[in-house]
């Protein structure tokens, strides 16, 4: 003899299965998302006149997106041991960091990609605390 509910059973393991099958794309939705974008961190030194390298804290870090044009960079400052993150960066891109400090003279470096999980290491040295824009990366 056959069951008289087995319609009312497989209906709801239909449901089932396309409620399971949609929360199933939901997170993989939100994992290929979290995935567009990384994490860019390193520390800034300043290279005294006796040659010894220190962390220079508060310094300012700008980032900028160089493989297309960007109104303004992406701005942070480094803490007192002179270490700095930036997290949610666009992953795809190409970008240059620079460093720079009310006495000392800015330095860059080019050709970064962001979540390589690589802590990046920019040294300056004593000087007038000019902050670098693109276009003076770019012409040097």
């Amino acid at each position: 003899m056959s069951d008289p509910n087995w319609r009312n059973r497989s209906m709801i393991y239909k449901s089932l299965f396309g409620v399971l099958a949609v929360a199933v794309l939901i997170l993989m939705s939100a994992a290929t998302g979290a995935a567009q974008t990384g994490e860019l961190r390193g520390k800034v030194w300043i290279q005294q006149a006796d040659g010894q390298k220190v962390p220079l804290g508060e310094a300012n870090i700008d980032v900028f997106r160089t493989d297309m044009s960007m109104n303004k960079p992406y701005t942070t400052k480094a803490n007192k041991k002179g270490e700095f993150v930036f997290a949610g960066l666009p992953f795809v891109g190409t970008y240059t960091v620079a460093a720079s400090h009310p006495t000392a003279q800015p330095n860059f470096i080019p050709g970064v990609k962001v979540g390589r999980d690589i802590a990046f290491e920019i040294t300056v040295t004593p000087g007038d605390g000019k902050r670098l824009t693109l276009d003076e990366i770019k012409s040097a």
